[in-house]
């Protein structure tokens, strides 16, 4: 943050006309000289640089940070690119971690928030669907803002124990928690081997809660609530029977973070939001492109791709478009339904091996370098399949000439 500052003081044009107002400017102002720099004949850059950098970038308080909010694509030079990106990565990071907690009902995820909070601010009972809404608590931890959100319990199909359909609302609400926090704590009850056999410890609705939470891009903690009620003796062979289960049902997301813990007497809630903060630096981390791509070359060396149809795929190119989750960008010399699923899993497990993201769930959005022939007639059904394979590939097949052929390239000298 001090090399933010740093640089924000030193690379930041200012204003070099005399005639600037020494005084803060009104909205209206404000709302103009915007309008002037966005331009496209840009006559406030004419005019003056400094004062159209000042405008766009956040220089004071009285500034507005208008480039901070901006799209990628809008931007107009990779300098500024670079700069604004870096900025906005910041304010993201200052920002507050959204946290929720989510589980079956009466698997202790009030008792988990209070324990952290260390004052009664969820409402905790033993009966069944106490927590009807979800409530947000701001807390710090490590001087780092989060806000904690409690769910209520669901079971299956997103439902709420009950009989009337009033009830149906929590689960939905419970959904809507999942989609607009960071992370998720799915709680889960450790007594319940008592009841039913350890397989059920975790059970399957609480894995494929798991599963939805990976499936919806959020990074996923598992903390096994009410290990001190598990006898001493009994722990170690519950504890390997526990992971042992979860490691085979997230075996597309390896290295999920796991933890024992105990909302009645504390136990290992200091090393779950560690591993949290952990995962959420994972979660939002940016991979250089350069070294991705000499990665990869080494490794498809060493697991090379394998053939179809007479041909031997293999990924040219990959980059890094998005974090929160890592979201990364293949060019291979075949179509997204021909690379094998299982080769993909294997590239992707070995990424996080390599880059140290264990328990981030990433994403691959595979394009073809193929392209038409350029002197086959292509019937309507060949230009549905290649406006699938990508932009590229779907903006040649719109221009077909008469003969249902892809029009010649014009030579420009």
């Amino acid at each position: 943050e001090e090399g933010g500052e740093e640089l924000r003081g030193e690379q930041i044009p200012v204003p070099t006309l005399p005639w600037m107002p020494a005084k803060p400017l009104t909205e209206e102002q404000r709302r103009s000289l915007r309008w002037y720099a966005n331009h496209p004949a840009d006559p406030l850059g004419s005019l003056d640089m400094g004062l159209k950098a000042s405008v766009l970038h956040k220089v004071s308080e009285n500034t507005p940070n208008f480039w901070l909010g901006v799209r990628q694509r809008s931007l107009p030079s990779k300098e500024v690119r670079d700069y604004v990106m870096q900025f906005r990565r910041l304010e993201d990071w200052e920002k507050p971690l959204r946290l929720c907690v989510i589980g079956l009902p009466n698997s202790g995820k009030s008792s988990v928030i209070n324990a952290l909070l260390q004052e009664e601010r969820c409402i905790v009972d033993d009966a069944e669907g106490t927590t009807m809404d979800a409530i947000v608590s701001s807390w710090s931890f490590k001087d780092h803002r989060v806000k904690l959100i409690d769910t209520c319990g669901v079971y299956k199909g997103w439902q709420y124990p009950g009989t009337y359909s009033d009830f149906l609302e929590p689960g939905m609400g419970t959904r809507k928690a999942i989609r607009r926090s960071h992370l998720a704590v799915l709680c889960i009850d450790a007594t319940r081997y008592r009841h039913m056999t350890h397989w059920s410890c975790p059970s399957q609705f609480e894995l494929n809660l798991g599963r939805y939470v990976v499936d919806e891009g959020k990074g996923l903690v598992i903390a096994i609530n009410k290990w001190d009620i598990v006898e001493e003796e009994e722990q170690p062979k519950h504890r390997t029977a526990i992971l042992d289960r979860i490691a085979s049902a997230f075996h597309q997301v390896r290295g999920v973070p796991v933890v024992f813990v105990s909302a009645k007497y504390g136990l290992n809630l200091s090393a779950l939001m560690t591993r949290a903060l952990a995962l959420h630096r994972r979660w939002s981390a940016r991979l250089p492109t350069s070294k991705l791509n000499s990665w990869l070359q080494a490794w498809m060396l060493r697991w090379p791709p394998p053939w179809r149809h007479g041909q031997k795929m293999s990924v040219k190119y990959v980059t890094q478009t998005r974090a929160r989750p890592p979201t990364f960008v293949l060019w291979t010399n075949t179509t997204a339904g021909e690379m094998p699923g299982s080769y993909m899993r294997q590239l992707q497990n070995a990424m996080r091996e390599e880059f140290r993201i264990g328990g981030v769930p990433i994403r691959f959005v595979l394009r073809s370098t193929l392209m038409p022939k350029p002197r086959k007639r292509l019937s309507r059904r060949d230009v549905l399949r290649w406006k699938r394979v990508g932009p590229k590939q779907a903006r040649a097949v719109m221009r077909l000439n008469s003969k249902r052929m892809l029009r010649r390239a014009r030579q420009t000298d």
